[in-house]
């Protein structure tokens, strides 16, 4: 029975027979989403290390030269995004393996599935808007030469903060006042492979034109903001001609924020190409073809989060310049 293919795929599998007798298998798919689980766990336990780092060396970080509130930007949107992570594990990918559409299909948890989709929904806008944020703060920072201008840039970003909380909250309110489903997936996903949605998102085409616009707005901010970056940069380079060391020491920033904004816009440019394939009904036409974007977004995402993080924490001095002290007999101390 599970290698059937569904008669209506993207349709509610809301007491069906088929679905309610299914009996879950291993597969293709669920090895897959075991290994995307199995990496994901260490470079989350990576991000935690930065976070400890963080809450116990705030001193040592300002003595380094990097801000405080870079770090605290950066802390705060990775977590969000790690969040999105776990939202993208509840919504698509354990749905996929079929292990939870036996349930989905006879007891219908509306309330929970409804939950999901809000919660997807919110870390998603949140996430993105505190990237923007992240790196509309490097260039206020960069630019920003007085003390009072310092502080008066502190001060709109902590507002900043609340405003994008609200804006995800309000965003993502009408995908939890709408109906909670679970719908079957097309080939090239068996029979049984499944995703939790909502009624707002598939009856509303303006939810997939907000989302195309709100990445294209995400995307297009994030380049600006970069350019900037890359401006003050060079006018610091011609600034300082005589200095070697800062000549290379700008070399090396411009190629981390090119890495890093390459990082940031490869899974960006690919929602925005699966909300352009919603807005053109390619379900219908091509069912496969996105099918295979939702397959792939998952990646692209656990490459956008975890390879900033990594490359953060491994590349950057503070992290392999810290000295960890241990207290020994005769109060001496072994550097770690």
């Amino acid at each position: 029975m599970n290698s059937t293919p569904s008669p209506n795929p993207y349709e509610s599998i809301e007491m069906i027979p088929s679905y309610m007798d299914f009996e879950f298998q291993f597969n293709e798919i669920t090895a897959v989403i075991i290994i995307s689980l199995s990496y994901n766990i260490p470079c989350t336990l990576v991000f935690l290390k930065t976070l400890f780092f963080y809450m116990q060396n705030r001193k040592a970080i300002q003595k380094s030269g990097l801000r405080v509130e870079i770090f605290q930007a950066f802390i705060l949107m990775q977590l969000f995004n790690l969040f999105l992570i776990i939202s993208e594990f509840l919504q698509f990918r354990i749905p996929f393996t079929g292990l939870v559409t036996r349930f989905c299909a006879s007891e219908n948890p509306k309330t929970l599935l409804k939950l999901i989709s809000f919660f997807n929904y919110f870390t998603l806008y949140s996430s993105q808007l505190l990237t923007v944020l992240f790196c509309a703060l490097r260039v206020a920072i960069l630019f920003s030469m007085s003390e009072s201008t310092t502080r008066l840039v502190k001060t709109v970003f902590l507002i900043s903060y609340g405003t994008i909380f609200l804006i995800g909250f309000v965003s993502s309110l009408p995908h939890y006042l709408s109906e909670g489903v679970c719908v079957q997936m097309m080939n090239p996903f068996p029979f049984g492979s499944i995703i939790v949605v909502d009624h707002f998102s598939i009856k509303s085409s303006n939810v997939t034109i907000e989302n195309m616009v709100f990445i294209s707005f995400v995307c297009v901010a994030i380049v600006i903001l970069k350019i900037f970056m890359f401006r003050k940069l060079r006018q610091r380079k011609t600034l300082d001609s005589n200095s070697q060391k800062t000549i290379t020491q700008n070399a090396n920033i411009e190629k981390t924020l090119t890495r890093t904004m390459i990082i940031l816009l490869i899974p960006l440019l690919f929602l925005l190409v699966l909300a352009v394939s919603l807005l053109c009904k390619i379900y219908i036409s091509a069912p496969s073809l996105l099918s295979l974007i939702l397959m792939l977004r998952p990646v692209l995402l656990d490459l956008r989060v975890h390879t900033v993080t990594l490359y953060f924490y491994f590349t950057h001095p503070i992290f392999s310049n810290a000295k960890i002290t241990t207290k020994v007999v005769g109060s001496q101390s072994v550097k770690l």
